[in-house]
């Protein structure tokens, strides 16, 4: 809905742009040629032209806080797209590849099996790299809606000025209170206190709460996954008490005992 608002906003921009053109040329020329209501037009050009600067300066920030919106919705999708599949192979693994009792046949079919369950396993953990990586560019929006508890730096992504305080696009300000969700409390590089528009300002990544929760669950899940690696090769050393034998070992075990009988 955003991204919709979003380019119709930009279209309706460029529409307008010419008509801007248009009366702001039609002022100036009338300037130049000393009209008697010259310097009223002057300010209504300057009121106009700082409008219609403030007008793209939104729409620029407007594009910037829609990429991170979208950056966290795509991550959280990805999360939870392979948060799903690596439950489902841990459910799968557990409840049919922990058996002491099976036949031949059925545990080398497991083995063929459990060689492309490794081969996505590995696919999927090279995907929890990518996002925990991802992870550190993405800005902690949720902070923008909860007040504060101490000062941060917060990046301005575009220019602004008031009767108070003049910022430039990439100024590292400071957060001072965003108890007001619409204009927060700012102080500028020189010093100087204000409340900005809080649409001028990108709080920086990273979100150390998405990242904990992020290294948080690649840490729960990276025994499981050597567990059943485990499970896969018997040259891996099995340090966990809680893995089972690794089925090669079984299998050469139930070869040995069917040659005996």
């Amino acid at each position: 809905m955003l991204q919709n608002y979003f380019r119709q906003l930009l279209h309706e921009i460029e529409i307008h742009e010419k008509q801007f053109n248009d009366v702001h040329n039609q002022g100036a020329a009338l300037i130049n040629q000393r009209h008697p209501a010259g310097e009223v037009i002057e300010v209504y050009l300057r009121t106009m032209q700082s409008q219609w600067d403030w007008l793209l300066n939104l729409s620029r920030c407007l594009e910037s806080h829609l990429r991170d919106g979208l950056n966290l919705k795509s991550f959280m999708e990805e999360s939870e797209q392979v948060d799903q599949w690596m439950t489902k192979q841990i459910e799968h693994l557990e409840t049919n590849y922990n058996r002491s009792d099976f036949s031949l046949e059925e545990g080398e079919r497991w083995l063929r099996e459990l060689d492309e369950i490794r081969e996505v396993i590995q696919k999927y953990h090279g995907m929890l790299l990518s996002l925990s990586d991802r992870c550190a560019q993405i800005s902690p929006l949720w902070q923008r809606g909860e007040r504060i508890s101490k000062n941060i730096v917060v990046t301005a992504l575009c220019d602004y000025k008031n009767k108070d305080i003049t910022i430039r696009a990439g100024d590292d300000c400071t957060l001072l209170d965003n108890y007001d969700l619409i204009h927060w409390k700012i102080r500028g590089v020189d010093g100087v206190e204000s409340s900005v528009p809080s649409v001028v300002f990108r709080i920086p990544p990273p979100d150390l709460d998405l990242r904990l929760t992020s290294v948080g669950y690649m840490l729960k899940e990276t025994p499981k996954t050597l567990c059943y690696c485990q499970l896969h090769n018997s040259s891996i050393p099995n340090d966990s008490s809680s893995c089972p034998q690794p089925i090669t070992a079984r299998i050469k075990g139930k070869k040995k005992a069917l040659e005996e009988e």
